[in-house]
């Protein structure tokens, strides 16, 4: 199931931060496997960015891109 704005997802997604540390249930983003290709192909120049203390991640907005933080677009 989708949701159709972004606020929504994002309160779904604070609100099972909070139910995961009081039980064992845990809510995941659900990416086409296009996107899930895309990032996996990315992991390993993420992971020795941040092996070299960089601040870097997937951006929420759009998954398949990876940010240096507070918000560069680092084309990987």
């Amino acid at each position: 199931m989708g949701f159709l704005r972004y606020q929504d997802r994002e309160r779904v997604s604070r609100a099972s931060f909070r139910l995961s540390r009081e039980s064992k249930i845990k809510v995941l983003e659900g990416y086409p496997k296009e996107i899930i290709e895309r990032r996996r192909k990315q992991m390993p120049k993420l992971k020795e960015a941040k092996k070299n203390v960089l601040k870097v991640a997937f951006s929420k907005t759009e998954p398949d891109k990876t940010y240096k933080k507070p918000g560069k677009f680092v084309p990987m």
